[in-house]
């Protein structure tokens, strides 16, 4: 599949993903006497403390290794000379290995788990050691995808049409579904919840506030209220892709087999 030829035209999701920590443990930077980010960073490879990731083909995992070799000093990677001790569990499983003290640190989120651990006064119990969409901009490569709408191109010579009307009707999804999230998800809750991976009511408002409201210190909504692209940001998911390639998670030829095209969203 790496030799088919595609056209991404729009997108969907940035990576919101990052490495997270059970809230006020040593791996939690805002917690007392746990020390700056690049101090936890140093203690996770001198101690050779768990990571757990949901896996290495996971979009994610590029982003891994350009943050922790340019922002920390680290080499991430699926190779013997990786710094981190790093395992692959379930995605929702990693939350509660955090907790348990299965895992010192993981590629996890509210949308992947952690939102089903809240205390009794509804505050989450994890918190994030850092954010991959704030750091990747911090070095300059803007808030790359993590998901976009992709289409082979042979599709897109014959059929560009449908793409456009597919754009456009995932967009005016979007925006419904922005107008009010809680009451657009309260309107089928039991399937809702069990999409989301939440238990009840509570669980699904903190997912909205962190997700789409923008609080809990995150600084990326977790889908695109627009997602036309623009030249600015065709060049910025180039720029990522390349060092990605540098790093070894992404084929060296991927520029022959993926391609940008700016279609309307409305």
């Amino acid at each position: 599949e790496r030799n088919m030829n595609i056209v991404s035209f729009a997108r969907v999701a940035p990576l919101v993903t990052g490495w997270w920590a059970e809230k006020g443990s040593q791996w939690d930077p805002a917690a007392p006497d746990s020390g700056t980010q690049q101090e936890i960073m140093d203690r996770l490879v001198e101690e050779q403390r768990n990571v757990v990731i949901g896996s290495w083909s996971d979009g994610s995992a590029p982003a891994f290794d350009i943050v922790c070799q340019e922002m920390f000093g680290y080499t991430f990677a699926p190779k013997a000379d990786s710094d981190y001790n790093v395992f692959t569990a379930d995605y929702f499983a990693i939350p509660e290995m955090l907790l348990d003290g299965d895992g010192a640190v993981g590629n996890t989120a509210p949308l992947w788990g952690t939102a089903r651990y809240l205390d009794e006064n509804g505050d989450p119990m994890h918190a994030p050691l850092y954010h991959n969409g704030k750091s990747l901009e911090e070095l300059g490569y803007g808030v790359p995808t993590l998901n976009n709408l992709i289409a082979t191109k042979e599709f897109m010579s014959k059929n560009e049409e449908a793409a456009v009307g597919y754009l456009q009707a995932w967009n005016k999804g979007i925006s419904w579904l922005m107008e009010d999230p809680m009451g657009r998800i309260l309107e089928n809750k039991e399937t809702n919840f069990k999409k989301l991976g939440v238990e009840n009511e509570q669980q699904a408002q903190y997912l909205v506030d962190w997700a789409l409201n923008l609080e809990h210190d995150n600084p990326y909504p977790a889908v695109f209220e627009d997602q036309e692209y623009t030249d600015e940001l065709i060049n910025t998911n180039r720029d990522f892709l390349n060092s990605a390639q540098g790093s070894g998670f992404v084929p060296e030829e991927w520029a022959d087999h993926l391609s940008y095209k700016k279609l309307p969203q409305e």
